[in-house]
């Protein structure tokens, strides 16, 4: 969904943008090669029902990114200098909507690759995939 409304910095424009996805481990992720987040869009991730985008959009509603939680327990977000996460798994529903900012020590559990593709400049989402969903999620791939 990210991927669908990203804006890339002109330099991107002329070349092709990217998104990559893997799964490491308990963690799936995605890296695209997009311009980043801007306080706007953390907003956007924090609200429900309250969406800025147009009714043509993908994600206008302002629910779909919450159903990840259904095969996730956490979800970290590393978008320039923002890195954060929703985690249902220690903080409970409000996890959903309530980022926790990560600090350097924290980042050090996620996958080696998308802390990589983080310091070259894109933007990636960290899925901590539950026990239970793994083969789903691997079948869905």
């Amino acid at each position: 969904q990210n991927a669908d409304d990203c804006a890339f910095p002109e330099g991107i424009r002329t070349a092709l943008p990217s998104l990559k996805m893997c799964l490491c481990g308990n963690w799936f992720y995605t890296a695209c090669n997009e311009e980043g987040f801007k306080p706007q869009d953390i907003d956007a991730l924090c609200d429900l029902g309250n969406s800025k985008k147009g009714a043509t959009q993908t994600g206008h509603k302002g629910l779909g990114f919450r159903s990840v939680f259904a095969v996730c327990g956490a979800i970290t977000v590393l978008s320039g200098r923002w890195t954060f996460q929703f985690n249902m798994r220690s903080d409970g529903p409000l996890g959903m909507i309530t980022p926790t900012w990560m600090e350097e020590a924290e980042l050090r559990s996620l996958p080696e690759e998308a802390l990589a593709d983080h310091r070259a400049g894109h933007t990636v989402f960290c899925f901590q995939v539950l026990p239970e969903a793994r083969s789903v999620v691997k079948t869905g791939l």
